[in-house]
Parts: C-alpha cells; sequence; structure tokens
C-alpha cells in the first residue's frame, strides 16, 4: 500500500511522524515492504513543517499514485489552504484515493467539500467551518481528530 502526506505549510511533525514510523516499523517487523509512503508538498518550492524542519518532499502531484493519502495541518492551517490546495484534494478524492487528515488536515478537508456529512463529535468553528474529529468514516475517507485554538 502505498501512502500520501500531504504537508501543509507549518504542518506538524509530531502528526507526521507518528503516523509514519508505525508504517517503517511494521515493514521492519515483517521483513517485507507492505507500506511505500510519499511526502508530498501542498506548494511548489518545498514546505516547512511549525518546527522549522523540512523533509525532502516525492515529486509534485504523487498523490495521484498513491492509494490512500492524508493531508496533514498545523499552526495557522486556514493561510495553508490555498485554492491550488484545495483543487488538488478535490481531484485526489475525484480519482477514487483514500482521503484523510491529520492535526488540523481535517480543515483542509472541510474547506475542499469533500468531508460534508463525515465529520462527527467534537464540533469546533473557524472561519466560519464547522470541524469535527473523526476516525474512520466508512467509505475510505478517514480523519484524526483536530483540534483548533
Amino acid at each position: 500500500m502505498r501512502i500520501g502526506f500531504f504537508l501543509l505549510h507549518n504542518y506538524s511533525m509530531i502528526a507526521l511522524v507518528n503516523a509514519l514510523e508505525p508504517l517503517r516499523l511494521a515493514n521492519y517487523l515483517s521483513g517485507k515492504t507492505l507500506y511505500q509512503w510519499a511526502l508530498i508538498d501542498a506548494a511548489p518550492g518545498g514546505t516547512t513543517a511549525s518546527n522549522g524542519l523540512a523533509f525532502q518532499p516525492t515529486p509534485q502531484h504523487a498523490e495521484t499514485e498513491c492509494d490512500a493519502v492524508f493531508v496533514c495541518g498545523g499552526i495557522d492551517v486556514a493561510a495553508s489552504v490555498t485554492r491550488e490546495v484545495v483543487q488538488r484534494i478535490r481531484k485526489t478524492v475525484s480519482r477514487g484515493v483514500a482521503i484523510g487528515a491529520l492535526c488540523t488536515g481535517t480543515y483542509a478537508l472541510a474547506k475542499a467539500g469533500v468531508a460534508d456529512g463525515y465529520l462527527d463529535a467534537h464540533s469546533t468553528k473557524l472561519q466560519g467551518l464547522t470541524i469535527s474529529g473523526g476516525y474512520d468514516m466508512g467509505d475510505g475517507r478517514i480523519a484524526e481528530k483536530g483540534w483548533f485554538a
């Protein structure tokens, strides 16, 4: 299974690493490549985590080659969700790729309109959008609980 991590500007490193390390460990313990992953920049030219660190991304638009993509948000998520980001999320979903979110990436899913009717419990409002956290949404969409201050 190939999993993409779509990194928004100021993404949460802890959310990314906590999602990535179990995949790496599963590969290591099984002695097989059960999972592959791609780090996907939301913006051309690279994306930096909220802690100032950056990874070398996989080539642009690698989300089209993934079985699942998690949008990884972080600090100031609203500023990171541009028209291009919304279009890329919608295009990914339209191709049948399972979509999910880490940290405040739920905001991007809501802004793109791909979480309508799926996110529930623990609602929060951010710039006029109601964001809710959930887990498996039953049709290939997955979200981690996201919290906004």
